[in-house]
């Protein structure tokens, strides 16, 4: 049971006056659809004195309704007269039990001809409608009526609920539990019927619905009848309307949602922060037409300017959370200059999933298994915090994106998050540079009469999967491949103070460094042997990228 949209519509139906489901629609279709408490009934209604299968609604092809009850104890009553059979008309009213139903033909064959009123109820001009500029203190400043007891007393009563309201809604920085909250004081102080709050899209500026509370216990999210002519207004304006019953108020008159959702009081209210609309709060007695005036309107705007301030700061705390996870995130692996540029925007992170040329280095401890099978655990963790801290802040500051550590193991990639056209020359001066920092450490550790140790490492160049990789419960930016596995190896097979190079990486560097071509590495899955340089840790005054190679 959910109302239609403002386009036409053909099909018969029935308006829930009062009742289960109290101010829908259910469409009906070709056949029979039956009303009763029994849970097989094509329309269940809970409420008293309607029998298990009361009535059904025969809707023959050609459009015909006819009403028939079905042995009812209490009858099924059309017009207030009580009928066996009945052919339906326009706007006829039918009662069962306590229940009742409006129903509607559809649309004619001449389109747009709008539904009749129910029964008693025509389409007059509503006691109060008011579209006004929203202003919090408007139910206060009264002018010369300020003196007038019966003013100071609705005066006090406006002030004491919008304190209320401020220490609730800033009593929390959660925003669906603020929204919650927010609810509660709606329905406590407004009575609505039913209620919804909508806040604005950061990033389309659409409206979404975020909360959604009916007194109808059927109700649902999905059944929500909300004119889009008046939530624009509201939007585009910054004014709160109030319609004691919108489809008489000729503003909205011309909308057919006014007319078919039978919102015959509504208040809707912007949620404004210095002329910034952040969403609206709507709400809605389905049936009984009038009963929101003009001073409910003023006390329901308090309650939005409130609830305003207390939603930007919940969503501003929000992205502020979003913000540091996200720079925690990037500054496990990026050096903290790329960090910045990327979180102030003037520099783009490549989240990855495409193939990349990249360099990748891969650090190992030489002898580091017989090294922890000498010292205490806490021993060998403490060494290797004091190495990898400085491995990192070396990496960091040529724009290297640390991988990931891999036990002793550190992998840097250069050319993947953060490209750079030299990337291959950060590589090397990023080795050479980590060489001469081991010789500090073990140069401190020794005077300390502590355990030294010494790092291989090996550089390749080449083509990666880059992306991130994982499960749904874990996934990690990184690379992967041939390139990876080869940096690898040759971190591996380099001795202690060394820097070895693949044939690939020693091409991009050129003559920037000084190399020399060694053996030949044999390489499980490679049908030949593996391009080897030795780099020369010296000085190559050539290259001002690699002061100190």
């Amino acid at each position: 049971m959910t109302p239609p949209s403002d386009t036409e519509h053909a099909m018969p139906r029935l308006f829930i006056k009062d009742g289960t489901g109290q101010g829908l629609y259910h469409e009906l279709s070709p056949g029979t659809t039956t009303i009763g408490r029994g849970r097989d009934c094509t329309i269940e209604m809970g409420s008293l004195g309607v029998s298990r299968t009361h009535a059904a609604i025969q809707l023959a092809p050609g459009g015909e309704a006819v009403i028939e009850d079905m042995g009812s104890k209490n009858g099924t009553l059309v017009n207030g007269a009580r009928v066996e059979r009945a052919v339906l008309r326009e706007g006829d009213e039918i009662a069962i039990g306590q229940a009742s139903f409006v129903y509607h033909a559809g649309a004619t064959d001449g389109g747009a001809e709008p539904e009749a009123a129910p029964p008693g109820e025509g389409r007059v001009e509503s006691e109060v409608r008011s579209v006004m500029k929203v202003d919090p203190m408007r139910g206060v400043d009264r002018g010369e009526e300020a003196d007038s007891p019966e003013v100071l007393r609705k005066s006090h009563r406006y002030l004491a609920i919008l304190y209320r309201v401020g220490r609730t809604v800033s009593a929390t920085l959660n925003l669906n539990e603020l929204l919650k909250a927010l609810m509660d004081i709606v329905f406590e102080v407004v009575h609505p019927d039913e209620a919804f709050i909508m806040l604005k899209d950061e990033a389309t500026g659409a409206l979404k619905l975020r909360i959604f509370r009916s007194k109808a216990s059927t109700a649902k999210e999905g059944t929500v009848a909300v004119s889009r002519t008046i939530l624009d207004k509201v939007t585009r304006e910054g004014v709160a309307i109030l319609s004691a019953d919108a489809s008489a108020d000729s503003r909205f008159s011309a909308a057919k949602s006014v007319l078919r959702f039978h919102m015959m009081s509504t208040m809707c209210v912007p949620l404004m922060r210095e002329e910034k609309v952040l969403g609206v709060i709507h709400v809605a007695n389905r049936v009984s037409s009038g009963e929101f005036r003009e001073e409910d309107l003023q006390l329901f705007s308090g309650i939005a300017a409130q609830a305003a301030l207390a939603i930007e700061n919940a969503t501003l705390y929000h992205n502020i959370q979003l913000e540091v996870r996200r720079r925690n995130n990037l500054q496990r692996y990026l050096p903290p200059s790329a960090v910045e540029q990327i979180m102030d925007g003037t520099r783009e992170l490549n989240l990855g999933g495409e193939i990349k040329e990249v360099t990748v280095l891969f650090s190992d401890i030489r002898g580091f298994t017989h090294l922890s099978e000498d010292l205490p655990p806490n021993e060998v963790v403490g060494m290797l915090n004091e190495y990898f801290n400085e491995m990192t802040r070396i990496a960091f500051r040529n724009e290297g994106t640390v991988d990931k550590f891999i036990g002793d193991a550190l992998i840097v990639v250069f050319g993947a998050a953060v490209p750079h056209p030299d990337d291959p020359s950060r590589a090397a001066r990023t080795a050479a540079e980590m060489q001469a920092a081991m010789k500090g450490l073990n140069a401190r550790w020794d005077a300390q009469g502590r355990k030294t140790f010494q790092i291989g490492i090996g550089i390749n160049t080449g083509e990666v999967l880059y992306g991130n990789i994982g499960s749904e419960q874990r996934m990690e930016l990184t690379v992967i491949g041939d390139v990876v596995n080869l940096a690898s190896r040759l971190g591996d097979v380099a001795r202690g103070g060394e820097v070895l190079l693949s044939g690939s990486t020693r091409d991009a560097l050129g003559g920037s460094v000084r190399a020399e071509r060694i053996k030949p590495l044999e390489v499980q899955g490679k049908a030949a042997p593996v391009e080897v340089h030795r780099m020369r840790l010296g000085a190559c005054p050539s290259n001002p990228i690699l002061p100190h190679i």
